[in-house]
């Protein structure tokens, strides 16, 4: 039998106040095993599954494990790929490497990662959310988006590099043969190539994180106040803007203040703020493209549509 099962815990446990409450939760036993020693001296109370907002065939698993001294979080292998987590991981590590001071700190490393079975696995500390509560949730959010600002800027800052115009027209061009897409966006990945073949766009690389939304921000205790999860998409070649409009339309940040922010940027970068932007993005969802994987076509033709309609409303207000 390779799975393990908890079905009682310790009465320490932080969730195990209401008798009625138990929890049975199937995992890996090798996997279990290896965390179970890691922990040691420490004592895992309780543990519990954490379900997936979307499930594809590549997700992770993911548990919630109570400890007597803070809580973890467990993710384990794609049911495509049981390397995944390690792959990840790998990721995250790259792009702390390219930053430096609170910039950094901003991504959190595993506590511990290991392979058992031929399946990886990493475990992190929890971090904890932004409120569900609607009026906390929205204060909390204005709150932290200007330090969520200022870290897109030193990200820019820290990490642009000189990049390949010939891979970023090829991106577009995958871009335009994709079915669905609307009009306005094929005539502006028109311009966006016939501008990189010009010169007239340097050809730039940042860090991009690719799915830089609100829900993927989570509250820490260290100088920029906040922590940015799910890296799985993240490229050390990625595109300017990118992760600028991705978050600003997650908070339905006012036209005017992404069009400042892109100002902020377009500066850095030595770029016109007018039309480079929509050329980065529109090369930026192409890449994604490239490497869809599993997820619906059809949310990428949506998230193609918002991000365009994002960026065309700030560069115009």
């Amino acid at each position: 039998n390779n799975s393990c099962s908890l079905s009682k815990a310790r009465n320490t446990g932080p969730f195990l106040h209401s008798p009625q409450r138990q929890v049975f939760i199937i995992m890996n036993k090798a996997i279990y095993e290896k965390i179970a020693v890691w922990l040691s001296p420490n004592t895992i109370n309780a543990m519990e599954p954490i379900p997936n907002r979307v499930l594809l065939p590549d997700s992770t698993e993911k548990y919630r494990i109570y400890t007597p001294r803070k809580d973890l979080i467990v993710e384990i292998f794609s049911q495509t790929s049981p390397l995944l987590v390690k792959d990840r991981s790998n990721r995250l590590k790259e792009a702390v490497a390219r930053l430096h001071g609170p910039s950094a700190e901003v991504i959190d490393l595993p506590l511990h990662e290991g392979v058992a079975d031929g399946i990886s696995y990493a475990v992190w500390v929890r971090r904890q959310p932004l409120s569900s509560n609607r009026v906390r949730r929205r204060i909390e959010t204005i709150l932290i988006a200007p330090r969520i600002y200022r870290w897109l800027t030193d990200i820019t800052s820290q990490t642009m590099t000189v990049g390949n115009a010939s891979r970023l027209i090829a991106d577009l061009e995958l871009l335009q043969q994709v079915a669905g897409l609307t009009k306005p966006i094929k005539i502006a990945a028109d311009k966006a190539i016939e501008a990189f073949h010009a010169d007239a766009i340097p050809a730039v690389y940042v860090l991009q994180h690719t799915d830089l939304w609100i829900g993927n921000i989570l509250k820490a205790s260290t100088k920029n106040g906040f922590t940015i999860i799910d890296w799985a998409g993240a490229r050390t070649d990625g595109v300017p803007y990118f992760d600028l409009v991705k978050f600003s339309g997650s908070i339905a940040a006012s036209p005017a203040k992404l069009r400042r922010e892109i100002e902020v940027h377009s500066r850095l970068l030595g770029c016109d703020p007018q039309r480079t932007p929509t050329a980065y993005l529109l090369s930026g969802l192409g890449a994604l493209y490239r490497g869809l994987n599993y997820f619906p076509e059809s949310r990428f033709l949506q998230l193609c549509k918002d991000k365009f309609y994002t960026l065309q409303t700030a560069i115009s207000a």
